[in-house]
């Protein structure tokens, strides 16, 4: 028990000697850039697999949506659109129940 509390102390006061307390951190700046970089990663993953799955989240899945038609209305042509691939997002079950219940609470 002695070994490991002077263990954890002698960590503890290495980590404490490497942090320089002079410096200012910029949180907003460290926040965006770990946000980026889930997302950039998620991206990544769902381009290589098609599907990302996030444990007690939810999924992120890669649908195809079909071609159809359009109209222009000012000119009023009809545009045919190519076939076009999608992110769709599906939460886990209760994160629906949240959702429903802050709906029905307003």
């Amino acid at each position: 028990m002695k070994n490991r509390k002077a263990m954890a102390r002698s960590v503890q006061d290495v980590l404490m000697a490497e942090f320089d307390y002079s410096k200012k951190i910029d949180w907003v700046k460290v926040s965006t850039n770990i946000v980026d970089n889930v997302f950039l990663r998620l991206a990544i993953e769902i381009l290589k697999t098609g599907h990302v799955e996030i444990r007690r989240f939810g999924s992120f899945d890669v649908k195809l949506r079909a071609a159809r038609t359009a109209r222009n209305p000012k000119t009023n042509t009809v545009m045919p659109i190519p076939p076009t691939k999608r992110v769709v997002f599906r939460p886990l079950g209760c994160l629906e129940q949240i959702d429903q219940n802050t709906v029905a609470s307003q």
